[in-house]
């Protein structure tokens, strides 16, 4: 599988030797005629425009033999143009026939669209979005975060509002902790720049949150989602640094030393407990 992966960049730079690596992959019993699968060559070479990505699916819609068929070639299509930035991307979803995968695909890219507009620094459109598209409750978390984030220093009570809805859905998120828990912590991350008393309120409700889950050990900070069509797999991600329990323990533990320890002796499970323990100490050593 490696071998597979890696043959169209030893194409692409060294020919004399990715024909050695085709001899070594038929004598370990694989099929070189592999390599064309397209889930090996996602991210090694680039995404077709958008122009040209709407006529493949067309013609490859047009020689479908089933529905479900014809959904992977929609879904292959709107994922492409989403990555891309393309508006088109949700009317190509809206094709897709089979209702559960029509709205996989349709959360992806709203939510794909709304990590553009984070990334353009662009808060409004991102809020626009997270209330409009078909996003799962900690995507809409994230997105009002973040843009709370864009908007603390100009517009801080748009912001703090927006941080208050971010704790709203992610309360909503049912069925994982996790998720729920370091959201929470990213929501208490903002309103410590700007509300304290907010940001100590709000890591009370983290650590009952916590508290409810078994898998939170406060250094698992980032949130996955995969998506995966015939000839792609996109993985995104949130959270980080900002959503780190240890970081939010460092910040807490300059705002009042004591108050954090008590806080954190408040975790019932040892992962979260000793993570946040260890941010105290680290920030008083450092100091």
């Amino acid at each position: 599988m490696v071998m597979l992966r890696l043959l169209p960049l030893f194409d692409q730079h060294a020919p004399e030797t990715a024909a050695a690596l085709r001899a070594q992959l038929t004598a370990l019993g694989g099929d070189p005629r592999n390599a064309d699968n397209p889930l090996l060559t996602d991210g090694l070479q680039p995404e077709e425009t958008g122009g040209k990505a709407l006529e493949t699916m067309q013609n490859h819609a047009d020689r479908a033999k089933t529905s479900r068929e014809r959904d992977g070639i929609y879904a292959d299509a709107a994922v492409s143009l989403a990555s891309q930035g393309d508006i088109r991307a949700r009317e190509v979803s809206d094709k897709i026939d089979e209702s559960a995968l029509r709205a996989e695909v349709r959360r992806f890219v709203d939510f794909e669209f709304v990590q553009i507009s984070i990334r353009k620094k662009d808060a409004v459109e991102a809020v626009r979005l997270a209330k409009t598209g078909q996003l799962a409750n900690s995507q809409r978390a994230w997105a009002y975060t973040e843009a709370a984030r864009l908007l603390m220093n100009s517009q801080r009570q748009r912001s703090l509002d927006l941080l208050e809805e971010a704790a709203d859905e992610a309360r909503r998120i049912d069925g994982n902790a996790v998720d729920r828990t370091v959201l929470l912590v990213g929501v208490a991350k903002q309103f410590l720049t700007a509300d304290r008393t907010r940001a100590w309120e709000m890591m009370n409700e983290v650590v009952k949150a916590a508290n409810t889950s078994e898998t939170f050990t406060g250094e698992n900070a980032e949130i996955f989602f995969p998506m995966g069509t015939n000839s792609s797999f996109k993985l995104r991600r949130i959270g980080g640094q900002d959503y780190s329990l240890s970081g939010m323990f460092k910040s807490l533990t300059q705002d009042d030393f004591y108050r954090s320890i008590n806080l954190a002796r408040s975790f019932k499970n040892n992962g979260p407990r000793a993570t946040a323990t260890l941010a105290i100490a680290s920030t008083v050593l450092e100091k």
